[in-house]
C-alpha cells in the first residue's frame, strides 16, 4: 500500500532493432534525470519451449490477459528493457519493451511505488518530489519518442502538473497509511510491519490520520 505511478508503453514497431533503439533512447535520457542510479539496458530472448516468470530479473515482464473468460499468464518471448532506482526509499521502476506470443506489437506494463522516498530519513518530501517528478519526465520523454504512453498516477501528478498539489498529496497519504497502520496494529499487534512505521514522525501523522 502507497502512491504509486503505474503506466504502460506500447509500440507498433516490427522488429527488435527499432524496438532496442526505442528504448536505448529511452535509457539516454533516463541517465540525464536526477535518478539514484540507472543500470544498463537488457536484451532477452526466451529459448523455444521456455516459460520464464522473471526473464533477465524483469519481474513485470509475465503478463496477464482474460482468454475464454479466464485470467492467463503469457510469458515474454523477447524483451530489450532497464532499471532504474529513482531515490532512496522509494521502489525500482522497470522500462521496456516486450513481444508476447498471439499479440501484436510491443508492450511494457509496470508500477513503481514512491511513496516512502517520502521519509525523513530519506530526504523527506524533497526527496519524493524530486523521485516522482523524475518518474513522470521519463514517461512524457517516452511519449515524445513516438511510444503510446497511458498512466495512471495516484499523486496526480501526471494529470495536472503542479509541484504544490503533489506535495500536499504525499503529506495526506503518509498521513492516511499512517493512521491505519496505527488501526491495524491496534487490532492484530505486533505481527504488523511496514516502511510507514520506520518515518521517525510515524505517532504524529498515526494522530492526523485517525482524524
Amino acid at each position: 500500500m502507497g502512491l504509486t505511478i503505474h503506466y504502460e508503453l506500447r509500440s507498433r514497431v516490427r522488429t527488435a532493432a527499432q524496438a532496442k533503439r526505442l528504448i536505448s533512447e529511452l535509457h539516454a535520457a533516463a541517465c540525464d534525470l536526477p535518478f539514484a542510479s540507472v543500470e544498463p539496458l537488457v536484451e532477452h530472448v526466451a529459448s523455444p519451449g521456455e516459460d520464464e516468470d522473471f526473464p533477465a530479473g524483469f519481474y513485470h515482464a509475465t503478463g496477464l490477459v482474460v482468454r475464454r473468460e479466464a485470467m492467463r499468464e503469457v510469458h515474454v518471448r523477447r524483451l530489450v528493457a532497464f532499471r532504474v532506482h529513482p531515490a532512496a526509499g522509494s521502489e525500482s521502476a522497470e522500462f521496456g519493451l516486450a513481444r508476447y506470443p498471439r499479440q501484436a506489437g510491443w508492450s511494457w506494463k509496470a508500477f513503481c511505488k514512491t511513496q516512502y522516498a517520502s521519509a525523513p530519513q530519506h530526504g523527506g518530501v524533497v526527496n519524493f518530489l524530486r523521485c516522482h517528478t523524475a518518474l513522470i519526465r521519463l514517461l512524457d520523454i517516452a511519449q515524445s519518442l513516438g511510444l503510446e504512453v497511458a498512466v495512471s498516477d495516484e499523486g496526480r501528478f501526471w494529470e495536472e502538473r503542479s509541484v504544490e498539489k503533489l506535495a500536499r498529496e504525499i503529506g495526506e497519504w503518509n498521513e492516511l497509511i499512517a493512521g491505519f497502520g496505527g488501526q491495524l496494529k491496534d487490532a492484530l499487534g505486533g505481527t504488523v510491519s511496514g516502511p510507514i512505521f520506520k518515518f521517525p514522525n510515524f505517532e504524529h501523522l498515526e494522530a492526523r490520520g485517525r482524524k
